[in-house]
């Protein structure tokens, strides 16, 4: 047994280990991100052209205030990036063709 250890007892080392792959393998299930599939649905339906109502009246402040408690948490939203980042830039992709509208100086303020 390690020196400083005693039989029986997991090491820090060991505990660490393991509350890591606890942890990737909720990320990897999205998990521990409880509002993904919210914030996706508000993502896509804010972004669609026209925009669609929201459940909830949900709104991108909700999206910015939902993603920024997982600040300290990245490996938690990284599954998610695409669908949420995908409709935000094909959003500014369409607005930058239209090009000045009313909502792109809106999304550019």
């Amino acid at each position: 047994c390690p020196r400083g250890s005693r039989p029986g007892r997991p090491t820090p080392h060991r505990v660490l280990l393991s509350t890591m792959a606890l942890v990737d393998n909720a990320a990897a299930s999205g998990s521990l991100f409880r509002e993904a599939d919210e914030v996706i649905r508000t993502v896509t339906a804010l972004t669609s052209d026209p925009p669609v109502p929201t459940a909830g009246g949900r709104s991108f402040e909700w999206v910015i205030e939902t993603v920024e408690r997982y600040q300290e948490q990245p490996v938690l939203l990284d599954p998610h990036l695409e669908d949420i980042v995908g409709p935000l830039m094909r959003a500014v992709r369409r607005l930058t063709v239209k090009g000045d509208t009313p909502e792109m100086r809106e999304l550019m303020r």
